[in-house]
């Protein structure tokens, strides 16, 4: 008897050992459950939130949001109009265009194809691809696909093809790489600029390698597997019926609210042309959660979860992951992970932390909006704090700065002139800077950007002003002299004796004020030719006016060298003569600087 109490004693006994050593790891789990990363406890979740709401109020047009916690929905809510003029709420059936949080499921399909042994993310992805493209390469250093997914493959900025005005437009993805292949302009690794090209290209090597088309593979691969049945990726929609009578009750507006046109299509779709619900783009970021129930239907090896949240591109002096497998890095109180996106009119946001399973999805419908799809997202992480994960304090050496994101060769240069005049507020993100080949480089997680040397900075500032200053002036004076010509006609004076001499001088001026409205209305129609994102004969029409201009400024000054003798003649004809010689020539350097007269290189 004495025995078995001791055996019933020692078990009691291990049995408080072990209830000791789990209450600790339950205790732990519990706080997990109720307090976000951010300190903030679950309960006071919604009515943070609201408040976050009720403060945009005044700039808010349509918005849903959801807050998860693995395969747990926390918060899930609709605000605002998905159409104002009708007074058509946002809902849950109200469809949201993701923009480049499409990519995501891009880079999902790929490590998706490279867990099935399909692809190799280290091998020259020329294995994967026809000789119609990468075939004129600048560099011998070989892209590989985690190239591809940092954005580093050394590409120049393509409009061409990313929006169209119709649905039927989109042609197969081979077709459309072809079309608007990009220059490579630095080497492969060596520098980041975000490539929406890059990204498509990527999604086409998932068609090459499955064998299917890569709109069939993401609705058999990931929209069926996780029961996203409200959830479109083909252009224009065709392959969800349901989401294409949705998408029409739904207007876009500006981050100001003003109302935009939005009606384009994406025919480079794997970059950003998925449209769907809240609860369906919630589904997916939940699938992306290790260890979650969804995550096992997207991917047969959980492991799969360690290599994708593993840094494939970091800052070179912290060490700090910039992006992980096409993910890009956000250093809160936590590490989250995910992506953005923008459209011609919407907006929306995909962040998680993959430590704790909590994350949030935010789609609104306004361009380039920034107060949920920025800023909310710190009531669940907490404020930015790379310091706090091991980036030193920074200091940055003032100066002008511009992306490497941009178009280098042909007459589409114009739209790479985005100069920034760098300071720290403006880079709240993670950064570094850097010196690659003797130049300051700002290390940025979506693209890189190098400082402009004072002589390019003056030289590009001089084309512009040239070109508007130029084309104003121009367009003054014509409306005088046509005035002028009209009271002198009606008053039927007569002309003085200087007339006649003058007439050759008057008649240069004239050809010239015209010749410097023209290179205005180009400079003008690359512009509008963008914005309408109409990149194909519309373009090569302003193209070829540019080339004639330029060749009319040419044969103009020459022209000049014979008027000498007529203004040694009219001394009080000088100046105006020479000033317009001169901008005629800063016009033609303009041309010239921004490749205006380079149509071929949009064909």
């Amino acid at each position: 008897m004495k025995k078995y109490q001791k055996t019933t004693q020692i078990i009691f006994l291990l049995a408080i050992l072990l209830i000791s050593l789990i209450s600790p790891l339950q205790s732990a789990q519990a706080q997990s459950t109720e307090v976000l990363p951010s300190g903030l406890p679950v309960s006071q979740l919604a009515t943070a939130i609201e408040d976050h709401v009720q403060e945009n109020q005044a700039t808010t047009a349509g918005m849903a949001v959801g807050v998860f916690d693995g395969d747990e929905i926390l918060y899930e809510n609709y605000f605002g109009f998905a159409n104002k003029a009708e007074n058509l709420h946002v809902d849950a059936d109200t469809v949201f265009e993701w923009g480049s949080v499409t990519k995501l499921i891009t880079w999902v399909s790929v490590m998706q194809v490279w867990e099935q042994g399909l692809l190799d993310l280290n091998a020259d992805i020329r294995t994967y691809l026809p000789d119609t493209l990468l075939s004129d390469l600048k560099y011998d250093e070989p892209i590989t696909m985690i190239h591809l997914m940092n954005h580093t493959p050394g590409f120049e900025e393509v409009y061409k093809n990313i929006f169209a005005n119709e649905a039927d437009s989109a042609k197969n993805l081979e077709t459309l790489l072809v079309e608007s292949e990009p220059r490579q302009i630095f080497p492969p690794g060596e520098l980041t600029a975000y490539s929406n090209w890059g990204a498509t290209l990527a999604g086409y090597i998932v068609e090459r390698v499955s064998g299917q088309n890569f709109a069939d593979y993401v609705n058999t691969h990931i929209f069926k597997v996780l029961d996203m049945n409200h959830t479109s990726i083909f252009p224009g929609m065709s392959d969800n019926t349901w989401v294409q009578a949705q998408r029409k009750n739904i207007n876009c507006y500006t981050a100001k609210l003003s109302p935009v046109e939005c009606d384009f299509v994406v025919p480079m779709y794997p970059a950003g042309s998925a449209t769907g619900t809240l609860k369906d783009l919630a589904t997916f970021a939940q699938a992306l959660v290790p260890g979650s129930k969804k995550a096992s239907r997207l991917f047969q090896n959980p492991a799969t979860f360690e290599t994708l949240y593993s840094a494939t591109d970091v800052f070179p002096k912290s060490g700090l992951a910039k992006n992980c497998h096409g993910f890009w890095v956000g250093y809160y109180d936590v590490i989250v992970y995910g992506h953005g996106g923008n459209t011609a009119g919407m907006s929306s946001k995909l962040q998680l932390d993959p430590v704790s399973g909590i994350g949030i999805v935010v789609m609104t419908n306004q361009t380039q909006e920034q107060a949920y799809t920025a800023d909310m997202e710190k009531i669940i992480f907490g404020q930015e704090n790379v310091h706090k994960h091991g980036m030193p304090e920074r200091e940055l050496v003032g100066g002008i700065f511009k992306p490497f994101r941009a178009v280098e060769h042909g007459p589409l240069r114009i739209a790479g002139v985005q100069f920034m005049a760098m300071d720290n507020e403006m880079l709240s993100q993670a950064w570094e800077q850097d010196t690659v080949d003797g130049k300051t480089v700002i290390r940025h997680p979506i693209f890189d950007l190098k400082k402009i040397g004072t002589a390019e900075l003056i030289i590009v500032l001089l084309s512009i002003v040239a070109i508007v200053l130029g084309g104003l002036v121009s367009l003054t004076i014509l409306i005088v002299m046509g005035i002028r010509a009209l009271v002198k006609r009606n008053k039927k004076q007569e002309m003085p004796d200087e007339f006649e001499d003058l007439q050759p001088l008057r008649k240069w001026r004239l050809t010239g004020l015209l010749l410097q409205l023209f290179v205005l209305l180009v400079f003008l129609g690359f512009f509008a030719c963008l914005l309408t994102f109409s990149l194909s004969w519309q373009v090569i029409v302003v193209s070829v006016l540019a080339l004639l201009v330029l060749i009319g400024l040419v044969l103009h000054l020459i022209r000049f060298m014979s008027l000498p003798p007529v203004l040694k003649t009219y001394p009080k004809e000088r100046f105006k003569t020479i000033l317009l010689f001169l901008v005629n020539v800063l016009a033609i350097v303009a041309i010239f600087y921004f490749q205006s007269y380079q149509f071929w290189a949009l064909l």
